[in-house]
Order: C-alpha cells, then sequence, then structure tokens
C-alpha cells in the first residue's frame, strides 16, 4: 500500500504533540467544550462507549487515552501484516477444475495454513489503478508480530494516481468487514469501517495537500473496543512549512467513553529550524474537561509548550526536548 504508511505517520505525529506532552495534573474549573459531530453509524460499540464522555482531568485519563489510540493503529499494522502474507509469502494457488480461477474472473484462490481455509484475491488493477479485494473464509496465516490469525470476511484497497512535468495527485480508499482471532489465545476480534485520501503536490511550487477522511472505523479485541469517527486530517506543506489540521472522535473502553480531538489553531513546524518544534498551534482534546497543548506563539508566554487542563496551566516547558515529545514515533 504505497500511501497508507504515510498517512498513518500524520496521524500518529498528530496525536502524539498532544497525548506525549500532557504531564500535568488535573485542574479545576470547566473549560469551553466544542464536540466533534457524529460520523458513521457504529455497529460494534455493544458497551455504550460513544455515549458518554471520557474523564479528563488526572494522568491515568491520558494515559488511557493514549492507550485507546494505540489500539486503532495495531488493527491498521494488523491488516498491513497480512497482505504482506498474502503477496509475498509464497501461498499456493488452488487448482479448480483443472484451471485457475485467474483464468475465469480476474481472480485467484490461495490456501491458507489451515486446509478448510482460503482467500480469494482479485485483481482489477489497470494502468495506474489499483484495485484489490481480500475474500477470506476461515483463512488461518502467521503474521510477523501477531503470530497466527484466523480470518473472516472481506478488505478492500483502491488507489490512483497521475504526474506531470513536477506535480503529481493521488487518492485512494480502503474498506474493512474481517472479524477473526488471535489463534494461540484464542481471542477474537473484528474491525469494521474505512478510510479514504487524496495527496497532491506542485514540485516547482513546493507547496502540497494531504487529506485524509473516514465516517468511522472500529476495532473490538475481546472485550477491548477503540473507534475512530468523522475523521478529518490534513497535512499542507508550503516551501519550509508544515500545517497539520486534525479533527476526530475517539471511542474506547479504556477510557470508558470518547473524547474530542480538534486543532483550533494549526500546528505549523517550520522544516528550516534546527529542531522541529511546532511555531504555533494547539492541540485540544475534550471529554468531561479539557486538555490543551499549545506551542510556540499559542502559548501567551516565551515557552515553546504550555499544557493547560480546564483552562488552567499544569505544565511549562522552554523547548520541546524538555517536554520529552516525539513528533514522529517510529520514523526517527
Amino acid at each position: 500500500m504505497k500511501q497508507q504508511a504515510f498517512i498513518k505517520s500524520v496521524m500518529v505525529t498528530s496525536v502524539a504533540l498532544v497525548l506525549s506532552a500532557c504531564g500535568g495534573g488535573g485542574g479545576g474549573g470547566g473549560g469551553s467544550d466544542r464536540e466533534v459531530s457524529s460520523g458513521g453509524s457504529l455497529s460494534l460499540d455493544d458497551g455504550g462507549y460513544s455515549t458518554r464522555k471520557a474523564s479528563l482531568s488526572t494522568q491515568e485519563d491520558f494515559e488511557g487515552t493514549t492507550s485507546a489510540y494505540q489500539s486503532s493503529e495495531e488493527a491498521l499494522d494488523l491488516v498491513t501484516e497480512v497482505e504482506d502474507v498474502i503477496n509475498y509469502g509464497g501461498l499456493e494457488e488452488i487448482v479448480h477444475d483443472g484451471a485457475t480461477a485467474q483464468a475465469h474472473d480476474d481472480s485467484v484462490d490461495l490456501a491458507c495454513e489451515n486446509e478448510s481455509g482460503s482467500v480469494k484475491v482479485t485483481d482489477k488493477s489497470v494502468s495506474s489503478v489499483i484495485d484489490l479485494r481480500y475474500d477470506f473464509s476461515n483463512c488461518r496465516l502467521t503474521t510477523v508480530s501477531f503470530g497466527q490469525v484466523e480470518l473472516n470476511g472481506s478488505y478492500t484497497y483502491q488507489e490512483s494516481g497521475s504526474s506531470s512535468s513536477g506535480s503529481e495527485s493521488w487518492s485512494g480508499s480502503e474498506t474493512f468487514n474481517i472479524s477473526g482471532s488471535f489463534v494461540v489465545s484464542g481471542t477474537p476480534f473484528a474491525l469494521k469501517g474505512g478510510d479514504s485520501w487524496s495527496e497532491s503536490y506542485d514540485a516547482a511550487a513546493e507547496q502540497g495537500t494531504l487529506t485524509l477522511t473516514s465516517n468511522v472505523l472500529e476495532f473490538k479485541k475481546g472485550t477491548s473496543y477503540v473507534a475512530l469517527q468523522n475523521s478529518l486530517i490534513t497535512l499542507s506543506v508550503d516551501g519550509n512549512q508544515l500545517a497539520l489540521n486534525t479533527q476526530f472522535k475517539l471511542i474506547s473502553s479504556a477510557m470508558n467513553g470518547y473524547v474530542d480531538y480538534t486543532t483550533p489553531s494549526p500546528v505549523v513546524i517550520d522544516l528550516s529550524q534546527e529542531t522541529l518544534c511546532p511555531i504555533q498551534g494547539i492541540n485540544r482534546m475534550a471529554g468531561d474537561g479539557v486538555v490543551e497543548v499549545r506551542y510556540g506563539m499559542d502559548t501567551g508566554t516565551s515557552a515553546d509548550v504550555v499544557v493547560e487542563v480546564n483552562s488552567n496551566t499544569v505544565a511549562s516547558y522552554e523547548t520541546c526536548d524538555e517536554s520529552g515529545i516525539n513528533l514522529f514515533p517510529g520514523t526517527l
């Protein structure tokens, strides 16, 4: 998946900027609250977590939010590793009546690690268009990080792009409707929803935009549940400056509710500086309390980073290094 790795790093960066900086304790008083509107319908939230705001007042609350977001990353990592096994694991093709399925309908049935399992891969890709569908039937595959998993359901991936005279544009989407289990532990899981993205870049002007959207993406693992709802993430590039705008609702059993995540002021990074500390921006989480992490000129002070809980300053850092923020986790 050409674009997915970069898109995931953008999402991780955005959330990490607020989560890893939240080192302060609770504060008093209420903050202003702007909710992220409801997006696609949820089908796996049997605990009703989307109906109540999560607590946001202590260090433990922040840690719960971090754990929740990492669970959503785990779901996408699992899909990536399964796809790698199918594409590069040397699975044997199943022969039907002396002929391969490929000869019939642009699809091929591949044998899984168990005799009763199979995965049908339908490839309708042409030229610069990638169009793939994976249909799983009791299929057991061994992944690098998750061990052996058993899969049912479907996964689709589409991507198209073009380039001309230093300019390029890409767009794509993926949908998930997968259920299964981690074989060793017997823990069941389900992944439903999807996302889409578009990217454009003009090399001569040194300008570009990457936009990721998702109505809903749900992941349930045993009794644990996490969902991203109504996501809209935009990364703009203009010369040496990156500007990140983020909005989504994070729902999780680890938080026993949901938080709304927004950037009231875009997080701006100047790549010409020695450090990648944002020169401005506000990351905001709202549950039954409000946490804001402010950067640069949006701190209203000489500090590079200020953390507020319910409008009370609980931490102030002269530099990003002092705050312990990792702007690009997993990439640096």
